[in-house]
């Protein structure tokens, strides 16, 4: 009779704990913030069958939450992740336990959760059709980007000149594509995208506008945006060669020239033949990937474009499109070449691109591995044991990498690489630079640096010390503090009100 009435007890419970799972399961289908929340107590009420019930009624209910749920919950997303990955895991994880080592251990939950994670998608992928998908999620992705766009303006007119005007440019061409072509302006199918350029373009002036009106104190990375006067164009035509060369390869040319010359070579012969190939298309409107590598030239040249026109100054980085414009390049060819052609350039791409990988990060890897100190670390070592706790430093060369090498020991304070001793505003801790840091300070400069130290500190009043040298850095103490904050961040504070550094 006790054991009737056990295994009843048993049954009635695991039945109550699946229909509560299921219900969990309806309510994450109701609201979309439960969507991930819901399977995951459900799974905890298995875990409780499990533990009172044993595994068998655990298992039991398990399997008929998963049933239920693929029937009746409309949402099949929320079903699937407790059938894929959360339901069972319960029942799982005492094994996972008796795994030994512990890293071994989490490797094997890591592959359990993405392989759950893959099947589930790839199932919803096989049933679903991606147009079904992509229609879902249309309306999502447009808020996203609108609000995206929005925040961008917020931080400056920088991200209008990077993202926005690619986006003008790219509707500005298609629109006189088909006025050379005598086609509708604006066709029935080319509107939507039209409209989200203008949106993406309202909501980034929005932000712009609204710093501006609410007089918002923000610091703005590297500079602010606006039209340029005219002045300082020949080191505008500097910063775009630096630019290329950097973004291209092409500057690695002194430690390697022969590869990287190729390679530079071989990718230029790339771009010019898909250009040829999409031109000899041009009457026809740009579908798959010959449509993107237009959209990314546009993008390209929009950015350089902005670049000389207006005050932003140009870096390697806002060139990133250049990489996904190789890529389509490579693909267009590779569509067109003929059978032997194709091979060819396919183990060409391989080498160049495995030799890319060994001349660029061949060095660090090596250094990493040798049992030798580098500079920073030797730096990092001396500042530690002499109890510093700062180094002040030039924020292009090795100051942050020193103090990072102290296992958080060490802050870097940094000044940028024009002006000696001034602070930089942004990426950088703003509290250590008061008038009595610089007894816990070391002040590391580089060999070319030196001669400005000495004369800066001069002015100041300041006697440097030499304490040290590492290869090409050397190491000196400050009689008085000769960081200082830029009079925007003194502006910022005060206007926060909040006592500025001192």
């Amino acid at each position: 009779m006790k054991g009737r009435k056990s295994k009843s007890w048993a049954m009635a419970y695991c039945g109550m704990a699946a229909a509560l799972s299921v219900a969990l399961m309806l309510l994450g289908a109701v609201f979309p913030i439960a969507m991930f929340i819901a399977p995951a107590v459900a799974s905890f009420l298995i875990a409780t069958v499990c533990v009172e019930c044993g595994k068998t009624m655990a298992l039991t209910a398990y399997g008929a939450v998963s049933l239920l749920s693929l029937l009746f919950v409309p949402d099949k997303e929320v079903a699937l992740t407790f059938v894929f990955l959360l339901g069972y895991y319960p029942l799982a994880k005492p094994y996972f336990e008796r795994i030994r080592p512990a890293l071994l251990r989490a490797v094997c939950k890591l592959l359990l959760c993405n392989g759950g994670i893959l099947a589930m998608y790839g199932l919803v992928l096989l049933l679903v059709p991606a147009g079904s998908i992509a229609e879902e999620l249309r309306t999502t992705a447009l808020a996203v980007s609108l609000v995206l766009s929005f925040c961008t303006g917020m931080q400056s007119l920088r991200q209008t000149c990077v993202s926005i005007l690619p986006i003008l440019a790219v509707e500005a061409v298609s629109a006189l594509r088909r006025l050379i072509a005598r086609e509708r302006l604006w066709p029935k199918g080319q509107r939507m995208p039209l409209c989200r350029a203008i949106g993406y373009t309202a909501a980034n002036i929005g932000g712009v506008l609204l710093m501006k009106l609410l007089g918002v104190p923000n610091q703005s990375i590297y500079s602010d945006a606006s039209v340029l006067d005219g002045a300082g164009l020949n080191g505008k035509l500097w910063r775009f060669i630096a630019a290329s060369r950097t973004v291209s390869g092409f500057e690695c040319v002194k430690n390697n020239g022969g590869f990287f010359v190729l390679m530079f070579v071989f990718f230029t012969a790339l771009l010019i033949a898909a250009a040829v190939i999409l031109i000899r298309k041009a009457k026809t409107a740009p579908e798959g990937i010959g449509a993107y590598w237009w959209l990314s030239v546009v993008s390209l040249l929009a950015v350089i474009a902005a670049s000389f026109f207006t005050t932003v100054k140009l870096r390697a980085i806002y060139l990133f499109i250049y990489y996904p414009l190789l890529a389509l390049s490579a693909a267009i060819v590779l569509e067109r070449a003929a059978p032997k052609l194709r091979c060819a350039l396919l183990i060409a791409l391989c080498v160049l691109s495995a030799g890319n990988i060994y001349f660029s990060y061949g060095d660090d890897l090596r250094g990493v591995l040798s049992e030798s100190k580098t500079t920073a670390e030797e730096i990092s070592s001396y500042a530690v044991e002499n109890g510093y706790e700062l180094l002040y430093g030039n924020i292009a060369y090795l100051t942050p990498n020193a103090a990072a090498y102290s296992d958080g020991k060490l802050i870097a304070g940094c000044w940028n690489d024009e002006i000696i001793f001034h602070a930089v505003p942004y990426l950088n801790t703003r509290d250590v630079y008061r008038r009595t840091d610089y007894s816990r300070a070391l002040f590391v400069f580089h060999e070319w640096e030196l001669d400005a130290a000495y004369t800066e500190a001069a002015g100041s009043g300041a006697v440097l010390t030499e304490r040290a040298r590492f290869g090409e850095y050397v190491l000196c103490t400050s009689s008085q503090q000769l960081m200082y904050p830029t009079t925007d961040i003194i502006e910022y504070y005060v206007s926060m009100g909040m006592e500025p550094p001192r």
